[in-house]
């Protein structure tokens, strides 16, 4: 039973340091680029400071397409960039992850959800996509990569900062005052007294 826990330890030790986090639809090319409208995109954000493995994490639409089964790595406040059909959707970016399947110009219903099942992020376009330009395939962006925030309509920023990234407000640290050093009583000298001198007497001529 030993050589049991001494296996476990031994595994847990040599394992890199890859959680769970909190993964976000970032970007979204629903319509394509100036190329071909089958150009279609999809990139994701991971909110934490650790990397996370998305091996069997599901990027699902409701309509079934496209219905994504995750694989590889988003590194800690990195990006993961799935084209569609082919490498060729974002010239001169390597693809983290190829996907087949359409997202219809009328809106969609994105579920991400992690290994376990677990809901992580939706976008719920059913009635229609909130942002993004089929005329000037400018894309649907997120207003700030580190919360499930409002969408917006931008040059398309594959693997980097949205247009509008607002980064999260500095951690104030607390100033501490120190006390004012209370002062060390003077001793009050006193003066000494004076010694009486006697009056002179006075010399009497004969």
């Amino acid at each position: 039973m030993k050589w049991l826990f001494g296996l476990i330890g031994t595994a847990l030790f040599v394992l890199p340091h890859i959680v769970f986090g909190s993964v976000t639809v970032n970007e979204i090319a629903w319509m394509g680029n100036t190329n071909s409208a089958s150009d279609e995109w999809i990139e994701l954000y991971n909110t934490e400071g650790v990397d996370v493995d998305l091996t069997d994490w599901a990027l699902d639409a409701v309509d079934g397409t496209p219905a994504v089964v995750l694989s590889g790595l988003i590194r800690a406040n990195g990006y993961f960039l799935l084209e569609r059909t082919n490498d060729d959707s974002v010239s001169g970016i390597v693809a983290d992850q190829v996907y087949v399947g359409a997202l219809g110009n009328g809106g969609g219903n994105l579920s991400l959800k992690d290994s376990n099942g677990s809901v992580m992020d939706v976008v719920d376009a059913s009635g229609g996509w909130p942002a993004g330009d089929n005329d000037t395939k400018h894309t649907m962006q997120r207003v700030n990569s580190q919360s499930a925030g409002g969408w917006i309509t931008a040059d398309a920023t594959p693997k980097t900062e949205n247009v509008f990234f607002v980064a999260p407000p500095p951690v104030s640290t607390p100033q501490v005052i120190s006390p004012s050093p209370i002062p060390t009583p003077q001793p009050i000298s006193s003066s000494p007294t004076p010694t009486p001198q006697p009056s002179p007497v006075p010399v009497v001529q004969p």
